[in-house]
């Protein structure tokens, strides 16, 4: 921990003595790719690291490297960054993690019209304790994800009718703790398309379908089954103040197991973002939408997030941030919805422009009908971003 606040004070301060020096991001060329290198630094306390009724505080010091190379030729863009999250504990080191990414990202501009993206991504990663309706474990549960998605776009912005087709593939296998996780590892495969049709200037209606098809590795699992999404909505930028995109429609789960009833409910997707003044930006959201289930006797979690942020520029270096949600949590069949509401502050500093700290501070508290599962936790952060 001493190392992390040595490197955080010493970043604030050499930041800070150049404050009024400002930059571009750092970068340099390596024949004909770019290179981003960049790096993170954050000191947390956090009052409750296991989410439980009976809390357990740590300071959490977490370094985050990263780097992204990107090359432009022509009609095609290529770009690959590495991302990496390295945590200490203070209370008990078991909750030492180091998570990391590597995300690809292929367009290719077929003509004025027509786009294609291809996005292949690999995670190592894991679920803090606390943080899933599963048997308590003495160490978190680490996992693999491997994903590709695609999607061909047809249709200038400014088009009458625009066209997004996409296509999706996850695959996640936990690699310990198996006499628990084996139940978790699945395959997702999705097949979607949206379609936007502009009624007026600024305002477009649309349609979307998808559909996913799910697949337990364990073979005991009864999850298995398909889910069908069919949504309709506006996107609009109707004027200077005001954008937003809202869906709202019917998602049918069906289970492969006869002994599993499916499931009909209605999903609603929505952000509508409104700008008063220049300095400030209030997000106005909304969902619903079930995801599989890591709890015992339910078939899956219909998850409602509704909430607001709203971010405040001071002046050309300072922004506040305000956010607050609750978040619901209805077990499809189980009788128990539970509830979580949070908020936080945060303000970020623009030392330089490649380098900003920031202070802040969230907070959650939930409730449950299994009161085992209620919690309170609070969060203090302050920390440091750059790209070097």
């Amino acid at each position: 921990m001493k190392k992390t606040l040595l490197v955080l004070s010493g970043l604030a301060v050499c930041g800070a003595a150049n404050a009024a020096e400002e930059s571009s991001v750092p970068s340099f060329r390596l024949g004909g790719i770019s290179v981003f290198p960049g790096l993170g630094a954050e000191l947390k306390s956090d009052s409750n690291i296991t989410r439980s009724a009976t809390a357990t505080s740590s300071m959490i010091s977490v370094v985050s490297p990263s780097v992204v190379l990107k090359a432009d030729k022509e009609a095609l863009t290529t770009s690959v960054a590495y991302l990496a999250d390295v945590a200490s504990y203070t209370k008990d080191i078991a909750d030492n993690y180091l998570d990391q990414k590597l995300l690809g990202q292929i367009d290719y501009e077929l003509s004025s019209r027509s786009a294609l993206k291809i996005t292949p991504n690999f995670m190592k990663g894991h679920d803090p304790r606390g943080s899933t309706f599963g048997a308590a474990t003495a160490v978190p549960n680490t996992w693999s994800n491997s994903g590709l998605g695609g999607s061909w776009t047809y249709g200038a912005e400014e088009a009458r009718v625009r066209t997004i087709l996409d296509l999706g593939y996850n695959s996640r296998t936990y690699d310990n703790n198996r006499s628990i996780t084996t139940a978790y590892d699945s395959t997702l495969t999705s097949v979607g398309g949206t379609v936007y049709f502009r009624v007026m200037p600024a305002t477009s209606l649309l349609l979307n379908a998808k559909r996913t098809g799910i697949n337990y590795k364990d073979s005991a699992s009864l999850l298995d089954g398909s889910e069908q999404r069919f949504m309709t909505g506006l996107k609009w930028d109707a004027t200077a103040q005001t954008t937003g995109e809202i869906k709202v429609g019917q998602l049918q789960k069906k289970y492969d197991s006869s002994t599993l009833t499916s499931y009909t409910g209605a999903i609603w997707e929505g952000v509508v973002r409104w700008s008063p003044v220049s300095y400030v930006n209030v997000d106005v959201f909304a969902t619903r939408s079930p995801v599989e289930t890591t709890l015992a006797g339910s078939k899956a979690i219909n998850i409602g997030n509704t909430g607001m942020n709203v971010a405040y520029d001071l002046n050309d270096r300072v922004k506040l941030s305000l956010s607050g949600s609750q978040v619901k949590e209805d077990f499809i069949g189980l009788s128990r919805v539970d509830t979580t509401n949070n908020y936080g502050l945060t303000a970020d500093y623009k030392i330089r422009n490649w380098l900003i700290g920031s202070a802040g501070y969230t907070n959650a508290a939930k409730t449950s009908p299994n009161g085992i599962a209620d919690y309170k936790r609070g969060i203090f952060a302050v920390g440091v971003r750059s790209a070097l």
